[in-house]
């Protein structure tokens, strides 16, 4: 039960991380490496539903991150601060917070045929530069022309 109130503590606290540069950010990276937070959660923190949960792009709060990581539920090993440090889950949860959402499917022109729907955001010239790589030739040489 007090680990239940110490979360709800930790999430109504502001999200800080004192992880904000490229060099703390690819620590955390290096980090999630490291000490095997990819083998369950993938190495962009996509997750799985047959080995762990999603951690980015939106990562809970930091104080919730530290509290959870020494105390999981489900199948999650515990990691002591003696084998990852509140400073260290700061770097990887910099890390997480680094990573943009991934495109919708839909917007993903090998996923559906080679063309993306309509509403989806992105260029339809990359679909015709991949299905007509001479277009793609004349593009470069004058990219104004027809």
């Amino acid at each position: 039960m007090a680990t239940i109130a110490a979360a709800a503590v930790a999430c109504a606290w502001p999200i800080v991380s004192h992880a904000d540069s490229s060099v703390d950010i690819e620590a955390g990276r290096a980090l999630f490496m490291q000490k095997g937070c990819y083998e369950c959660h993938g190495i962009f923190g996509q997750g799985s539903v047959a080995t762990g949960p999603a951690l980015a792009p939106d990562p809970i709060p930091l104080p919730a991150m530290q509290i959870y990581v020494r105390n999981p539920g489900g199948q999650m090993p515990i990691f002591s601060e003696k084998i990852l440090s509140n400073d260290e889950i700061s770097l990887i949860h910099a890390y997480l917070a680094s990573l943009p959402p991934s495109q919708p499917a839909d917007s993903i022109a090998l996923l559906n045929n080679g063309t993306p729907s309509a509403g989806a955001s992105g260029s339809s010239s990359s679909v015709s530069r991949a299905s007509n790589p001479t277009a793609h030739a004349k593009e470069a040489k004058n990219p104004n022309a027809p």
